[in-house]
């Protein structure tokens, strides 16, 4: 089983997934300075073989293989599942931070991430879950496509003294 995550990084979607232990050779540990593989991530071939049985036609070969850098709530040194279905919360004290972790997966190309997410298949396929993120953006797509659908205008973000804005895409002065 793997829980598949989506995540904005370098203006694409990079595809990621979390494990249960049974299925990671990898074991928690205290933390260093410089990012860890992340205990409960999984493995490239592990994300290429999900993504492969879904309809949406992506090929996720070896060559597309992407190592990145995931900030996860931490406990202890010990990295917290996003469900119960990957771990049971570590029984560590200490303060919960976001730390960097290492996560293997994908970026999808434009077409991809379309098809993958206009699919909607990520709850119906055996051994693979949505992510909360993942869900998000198959939300976002349903959205802007319902804009599109009914020819409404999609918003521009701008940028305005450090904060994002939405405007019209449209007009100059929002």
């Amino acid at each position: 089983m793997i829980i598949l995550h989506g995540a904005f990084l370098e203006d694409r979607i990079f595809v990621w997934g979390e494990a249960p232990p049974e299925t990671v050779k990898r074991s928690p540990g205290r933390r260093r300075r410089a990012p860890q593989p992340l205990p409960n991530g999984a493995t490239f071939e592990a994300v290429a073989r999900v993504i492969k049985s879904l309809p949406a036609g992506i090929k996720p070969t070896k060559r597309r293989a992407i190592e990145a850098t995931a900030w996860l709530p931490t406990q202890g040194g010990a990295a917290l599942p996003s469900s119960t279905l990957i771990g049971e919360m570590p029984d560590v004290e200490g303060e919960l931070e976001i730390v960097p972790w290492i996560v293997h997966g994908l970026f999808l190309e434009p077409a991809e991430c379309l098809e993958l997410f206009s699919a909607g298949l990520a709850r119906s396929v055996h051994g693979l879950i949505s992510g909360r993120d993942f869900s998000f953006w198959t939300r976002a797509l349903r959205v802007a496509g319902s804009l599109v659908t009914r020819q409404r205008y999609l918003p521009a973000f701008e940028e305005r003294d450090g904060a994002f804005w939405i405007v019209d895409a449209g007009s100059s002065n929002g």
